[in-house]
């Protein structure tokens, strides 16, 4: 595979935006760190793109702009040999996609996909870039209740534990962490104060509460930096109208360093189904304890429609990020998530130094990103 090289200046361009009906560390096999070239062998028919420029003749076709920083490989998800297009001969109009690139590189300078759609492919052009949940929402409780002793204690609190400080607490907002409040929902609260005189509890004092957080102040990812957010906080995705005239355009990742994060969660999407129970990793799911929260986008997906938006093609892509230099030169062979210590003069140091989906597992992310 040829070398694929990252631009870090891009020429941003207005993009239409449609309203609510488009919203839908160390593992693996051990091994040491070598000096052997990054740079996959197998080089896919790719046809040079001009950003800007739609070519007609290359097909729906997603590559990487070429520049001179660090290398970068993309390709059909079955072959490394196979470039990442779908053409009037191609058997499947439905592709998936893996772009191979060093967790450092992709740390320190994201990421850009460049999508060319020819003018005769489709009417529309829908991008929609990978968000989650890097917290769990939830719904709090809908009803509190409890009482006030004669020495002014909590009893007969329900639900156990709701109380916090003396006040109502919702599992789900995280604010006492300098994290969010993704905790939505109103409740109902039922004090019962005793009274010395009766010598029994007296009247419920009944009042209405709003637990004051969303579902979606939870959500990370490319898409919620990139995209416009609708007035319930969805990222939109964004829609071209191209029929008669294609497209060629950029889309850029926000590099995780450049956002103080600590992982590539943001940049790199790549997951395998059988590490997160046969499913998309958690953090991509329908919440289980969220009424008003949806599944998310795992793949940065490039659809085509025609005018009845009845799909004509579509490329989903997944960032691959890898530990080692010398497992990435085996390709298809070599193990993305290779562990272990550097060894030599850095026995302490791992090889896989950033996380990514793989380390997360059955969990959010959290303080993970």
């Amino acid at each position: 595979m040829k070398r694929l090289r990252l631009s870090r200046g891009y020429r941003k361009v207005a993009v239409c935006m449609l309203g609510a009906a488009w919203l839908a560390g160390c593992r693996g096999s051990v091994a040491t760190e070598e000096t052997a070239s990054p740079v996959p062998s197998a080089a896919p028919s790719e046809t040079p793109i001009q950003e800007g420029v739609v070519n007609d003749t290359v097909g729906f076709q997603i590559s990487i702009p070429d520049a001179t920083t660090h290398d970068y490989a993309i390709h059909e998800a079955s072959s490394w040999s196979t470039p990442c297009k779908i053409t009037a001969s191609s058997a499947s109009k439905s592709i998936d996609c893996y772009v191979e690139g060093h967790e450092l590189d992709l740390y320190f300078f994201g990421a850009k996909l460049n999508y060319n759609v020819p003018k005769d492919l489709c009417s529309y052009v829908r991008v929609s870039p990978p968000y989650f949940y890097f917290r769990e929402p939830g719904d709090g409780p809908t009803a509190i209740s409890y009482d006030v002793d004669q020495n002014g204690a909590f009893q007969n609190v329900s639900p156990a534990g709701i109380l916090v400080g003396g006040q109502p607490s919702c599992a789900y907002d995280y604010t006492s962490e300098d994290g969010p409040n993704c905790c939505s929902g109103k409740y109902s609260l039922s004090v019962r104060v005793w009274d010395a005189t009766a010598g029994a509890y007296g009247s419920p004092t009944v009042s209405e509460g709003d637990w004051g957080g969303k579902v979606t102040q939870c959500l990370a990812g490319p898409a919620m930096s990139t995209q416009s957010l609708s007035k319930y906080g969805w990222p939109r995705p964004s829609v071209h109208f191209v029929e008669g005239t294609g497209v060629n355009r950029t889309y850029e990742v926000t590099a995780p360093m450049s956002k103080d994060l600590a992982s590539n969660l943001h940049v790199a999407n790549y997951f395998v189904a059988s590490e997160h129970g046969n499913d998309v990793p958690l953090a991509f799911r329908t919440p289980a304890n969220a009424s008003d929260g949806a599944a998310t986008e795992p793949y940065y997906r490039f659809t085509c429609y025609d005018r009845a938006q009845e799909v004509n093609a579509e490329i989903r892509v997944m960032i691959r990020d890898w530990n080692s230099k010398s497992e990435l030169a085996k390709e298809a062979s070599g193990d993305p998530d290779a562990s272990g210590s550097e060894g030599g003069s850095f026995p302490t140091h791992p090889i896989g130094d950033r996380r990514d989906w793989k380390d997360i597992g059955l969990a959010y992310p959290a303080g993970s990103l």
